[in-house]
């Protein structure tokens, strides 16, 4: 098994249906605000960002976000 797999498993293997849907519910969470702050920063409404503190790290990404490959 690769290592990145391993991890995975030992994170939620010991969890049941209910905490794993709920820690799935939280990350979802969380990469629903980052693309929300990431199109804002984009459009240029960084007064809109929620999450602060990863603006900076964001902002590089920004311009590139809605490109079409």
């Amino acid at each position: 098994m690769s290592g990145r797999l391993q991890l995975v498993e030992e994170c939620v293997g010991s969890l049941n249906k209910e905490e794993l849907a709920r820690e799935a519910l939280g990350v979802l969470d969380i990469w629903e605000i980052s693309l929300r702050d990431l199109a804002h920063l984009a459009l240029g409404n960084r007064d809109e960002v929620i999450n602060l503190a990863l603006a900076e790290k964001m902002a590089p990404l920004a311009p590139k976000f809605g490109e079409k490959s």
